[in-house]
């Protein structure tokens, strides 16, 4: 990584899919023409330094970067792991949201760690990406929360590469 970047974040929002309200996404652009977009899952309701430099570092190489905040429903006080309708709901709210801004479907890929990263290995298996990345995921054997599916059992369904 090259350095510390000052923040091009910005707060965008795009519409679930029954169009009942909307998920905040954190966005960052490229500073040219996009050459795809990413959904970027997460598993803190802030974004952290790191996770902000790994966000700008894909804008670097040209990604535009959507992350919905998939805590929008809980209350400021709690993080409950978000899986099961309202993570599909947020991923497609967030992989429409870059379509609309001129990413070609099969350009939006989808990445995830940790929590998060079991969170992109079920969005794949359910919703077609151009590509979908889950680093180091946990519930591989064991489904990691209510409402979600040990890896081994859902891998062979996979939609995405």
């Amino acid at each position: 990584m090259s350095g510390i970047h000052t923040s091009r974040a910005r707060q965008e929002y795009a519409a679930l899919p029954d169009a009942s309200t909307r998920v905040p996404l954190t966005v960052i652009a490229p500073e040219a023409r996009p050459r795809g977009g990413i959904v970027f899952l997460h598993e803190m309701r802030d974004f952290h330094e790191p996770l902000l430099q790994l966000m700008h570092e894909l804008a670097d190489e040209g990604w535009l970067i959507a992350a919905p905040h998939l805590f929008h429903r809980q209350p400021e006080d709690r993080i409950d792991p978000v899986f099961g309708a309202e993570l599909f709901d947020d991923a497609d709210a967030a992989r429409d949201w870059l379509v609309d801004n001129d990413i070609h479907t099969d350009s939006v890929g989808i990445i995830g760690f940790d929590s998060a990263g079991t969170a992109a290995a079920m969005v794949a298996t359910q919703r077609p990406y151009g590509a979908a990345i889950s680093v180091a995921p946990h519930g591989i054997e064991r489904a990691l929360a209510p409402g979600a599916t040990p890896l081994l059992e859902t891998v062979h369904s996979l939609r995405t590469p």
